[in-house]
């Protein structure tokens, strides 16, 4: 009879270690997948030639926008490898519009110049490329030079007298610069 109640009890204890190693494993998945999501690029993309525009949290998250023959514009979503289509100028009546009374709310300015300034210099221009056509020769001969003294800097800076205007931006940051930024 001991035996068997020693037999019990031992399984006892190998099931409480199982359980308890699961919830270790799934804590540490829980808290890589955080750090993942801290640490991945996160890309802010727009191709006016190629009509891409997407903002993108690498191997995660990615939101496109993108045209629609029938409804102008969809928003594409895809979370892991599962894809959600919004169409956001589609309009859809609500049944219990209520006016909402007047509040005199006081503004609360959390977000102040000093953060969005310190937003801006975490991110990193990965590519910056500007094709441009006014539409007028003159005004495109007096921004040449214009052009030509930021090619100086990052990017690629055109004026281009064929009625192209193109604009290619890539920005990415990190969630955690961030974080970093705003606290």
């Amino acid at each position: 009879m001991t035996g068997v109640i020693a037999f019990t009890f031992s399984m006892l204890l190998l099931y409480i270690k199982i359980v308890t190693m699961f919830w270790w494993v799934l804590l540490a998945l829980v808290v890589l997948l955080l750090v993942a999501v801290l640490f991945a690029p996160l890309d802010f993309y727009v191709n006016t030639a190629t009509k891409e525009y997407y903002i993108r949290l690498k191997g995660i998250l990615k939101a496109a926008i993108e045209p629609h023959a029938e409804k102008v514009l969809r928003l594409t979503v895809s979370v892991f490898f599962m894809h959600f289509y919004f169409y956001p100028l589609q309009y859809t009546p609500k049944a219990n519009d209520k006016p909402k009374p007047n509040k005199a709310a006081k503004k609360q300015h959390w977000f102040a110049k000093t953060n969005w300034l310190q937003l801006l210099r975490t991110c990193t221009v990965k590519e910056c490329t500007i094709d441009l056509d006014t539409g007028d020769y003159v005004a495109n001969a007096k921004l040449f030079p214009v052009m030509g003294l930021l090619n100086m800097t990052k990017g690629i800076f055109t004026i281009n007298f064929e009625g192209r205007n193109n604009w290619l931006m890539h920005i990415q940051n990190r969630p955690v610069r961030i974080l970093r930024a705003l606290l």
